[in-house]
């Protein structure tokens, strides 16, 4: 069975474009998914490696 692990990232009004989209390619680079938005939060999730 797949164990997951999960974060999220809280946007303010003063998040920038492009450093929001700096840190979303560091998450995808390790191996976070964008699951959902529930504005102003994006839920991600990866495998745990065993």
């Amino acid at each position: 069975m797949d164990k997951w692990e999960y974060r999220f990232l809280f946007l303010t009004p003063f998040t920038s474009r492009y450093k929001l989209e700096a840190r979303l390619n560091e998450l995808g680079k390790q191996g976070w998914e964008l699951v959902f938005v529930n504005n102003p939060i994006l839920y991600f999730k990866r495998k745990v490696q065993s």
